[in-house]
């Protein structure tokens, strides 16, 4: 449950991220779709391929 959490925790402050840069630095809205995407191609990444690890919908 702690490491599921923590997996929730990371992804949602990455996107909180993006998607704050993104309007801040273009006044863009990144959506659902491409948060989802990103999501996807963070999973990929080395170095966060223990978001694989844990289910998919806690």
């Amino acid at each position: 449950m702690r490491r599921t959490l923590g997996c929730v925790r990371l992804v949602y402050n990455k996107a909180l991220h993006v998607r704050t840069q993104a309007w801040y630095e273009k006044q863009e809205r990144v959506g659902y779709a491409q948060t989802s995407s990103m999501l996807t191609d963070w999973k990929k990444q080395e170095e966060l391929d223990f978001l694989n690890e844990v289910s998919c919908v806690p």
